[in-house]
C-alpha cells in the first residue's frame, strides 16, 4: 500500500470517525468501520496493535467521566 493511498484511509477514517458509523468483523481480529448513511469503511487488523500503540489507543471509563483529564497512561 503506498504513502497516498494510506493517507487517504486515514482521512477516511476521521470522517467516518465524525460521522453515524456501524461496526463489524469481517474475522477474528478485523474491525470494519463503515459510515452509517455513505460508502467510506476501513478495516482494521486489531491484532497488528502492539504494546505502544495500545497505550496511544486505550480509553479509561474512568476518564472519560472528565473529559479534562488527560489519558497520559505512562508513568
Amino acid at each position: 500500500m503506498n504513502m497516498n493511498n494510506i493517507e487517504e484511509k486515514y482521512e477516511d477514517l476521521q470522517t467516518i470517525l465524525n460521522s453515524s458509523k456501524e461496526f463489524s468483523f469481517k474475522t477474528d481480529t478485523v474491525l470494519n468501520i463503515k459510515q452509517y448513511y455513505g460508502n467510506k469503511e476501513i478495516n482494521l487488523d486489531l491484532s497488528k496493535i502492539d504494546f505502544d500503540m495500545f497505550i496511544d489507543l486505550y480509553c479509561d471509563p474512568e476518564k472519560e467521566k472528565d473529559s479534562k483529564e488527560d489519558y497520559d497512561l505512562q508513568q
